[in-house]
């Protein structure tokens, strides 16, 4: 009993340190492999060892699991098929995914009621919580924060990207990731919060304003913008789970979010929507930003894609011989071939169909686990739609509320949401 509460706490401990461990980024081998992910396999030992209840999984559990296995089996493999001599920093990038399957085990573990899903639930908020704290000190100049960002850049040889960051935009970025993950960090996080409702945090509206503060000031353009096309649904099913006023409320808190992000750092807002904003003479349809993604996108295709063998179109040619292009489903099509962004998307498809079939008879039959549910289909689909400028999917602390959500569906007492 004492090893399962010990193996429970620490969980709770890793999910608050998380983006602390992850601001640091200490890696100890092959750029993969550091403290957070020693800390999360002990945990997972220590679960494996004391919970010896069976490992019951759900079928959205499944399909996640064989969601992860997808974005990494062919690019791992077609790195050694295609590549000779494969550095091992290729061969470990499959290594994120993996962590992600184990997180499923682990959850599926830990979680036998809903007082432990609050717990693992808060402890994820109060960690976004810190990294909205970082990103705050950055974004409203405080010297610790930056230094940090100098120190980055130097070891990086880097420095005129480092000047053109701090005197053009010099928003916050959550080193040493950058300003997008750390705004998809926030989005998910207030999908989330405005998801569970009042079940996780009484007074909610505070952490809504908090987070989605958090989430602006990263001044991503996909994090914010996949935000707000979900956000009416967002709303929607607050407004269906948990009362008209409850989504009246959220959609004031995120309002209210609005106005202080422009009160803290109105400067920076106009400076980064003007630098990116600036549209191009000979293509008046396309930002900046967006124009240099969509050159690499059409580069993927013509150039690197369509010149392959058969087979290197069929599995791709893996991490080592395939570069990133801010773009999932081209990354993942160069990386590990038509079969594998076929099958991720028809099981992200799946995914998002169960789910809503799933809400549909749960709110038909009055149970308020379709809330589990709902919140899952609308996190999915901001991650799903972030990653057509990065691979959002790759990010753990992004993709951990989705998993939360389709675990706690496993709980005797979800009904008690």
């Amino acid at each position: 009993m004492m090893m399962k509460k010990l193996s429970y706490k620490l969980m709770l401990i890793y999910m608050v340190m998380l983006p602390m461990i992850d601001h640091i980024n200490i890696k100890l081998f092959s750029s993969k492999i550091g403290p957070d992910n020693i800390i999360f396999f002990i945990i997972f030992i220590m679960v494996v060892l004391t919970y010896k209840n069976k490992l019951s999984l759900n079928l959205n559990e499944k399909l996640f699991m064989a969601l992860f296995f997808t974005a990494s089996f062919f690019p791992t493999a077609s790195s050694f098929i295609f590549n000779s001599g494969v550095p091992l920093y290729s061969v470990t990038m499959g290594l994120k995914y993996f962590q992600m399957i184990i997180f499923i085990v682990i959850i599926n573990k830990l979680m036998r009621n809903y007082e432990s899903f609050r717990g693992i639930s808060r402890a994820y908020l109060y960690g976004a919580a810190i990294a909205v704290l970082l990103g705050l000190g950055q974004a409203v100049e405080i010297n610790m924060f930056w230094d940090i960002a100098d120190r980055y850049y130097h070891i990086i040889n880097k420095s005129r990207r480092l000047w053109t960051y701090a005197t053009h935009l010099k928003a916050v970025s959550f080193w040493p990731e950058s300003g997008n993950t750390f705004g998809s960090y926030m989005a998910v996080s207030v999908i989330m919060l405005m998801g569970f409702g009042r079940d996780v945090f009484k007074k909610y509206g505070l952490w809504i304003i908090l987070l989605a503060a958090g989430m602006l000031v990263s001044i991503s353009f996909t994090s914010i913008g996949a935000f707000f096309i979900v956000l009416p649904a967002v709303l929607y099913f607050a407004a269906k789970n948990f009362g008209k006023k409850y989504a009246v409320n959220a959609g004031l808190c995120i309002l209210a979010a609005l106005v202080l992000t422009y009160i803290l750092i109105p400067g920076k807002i106009n400076k980064r929507i003007q630098y990116k904003l600036t549209m191009k003479k000979e293509n008046p349809l396309i930002v900046r930003g967006l124009n240099r993604r969509a050159e690499c996108w059409d580069e993927a295709i013509k150039d690197e894609f369509d010149k392959r063998e058969y087979l290197g179109k069929l599995i791709g040619v893996g991490y080592a011989g395939a570069s990133a292009k801010d773009n999932y489903y081209i990354e993942l099509l160069g990386t590990g071939g038509m079969v594998s962004l076929a099958v991720f998307i028809s099981l992200s498809l799946a995914i998002i169909g169960r789910c809503i079939r799933s809400y549909i008879i749960l709110r038909k039959e009055k149970k308020d686990e379709s809330v589990l549910y709902s919140t899952s289909v609308m996190i999915f689909a901001a991650v799903l739609i972030m990653c057509i400028t990065g691979s959002y999917i790759s990010y753990f602390p992004v993709v951990i509320p989705m998993l939360l959500s389709v675990s706690a569906a496993n709980l005797e007492e979800a009904a008690q949401l």
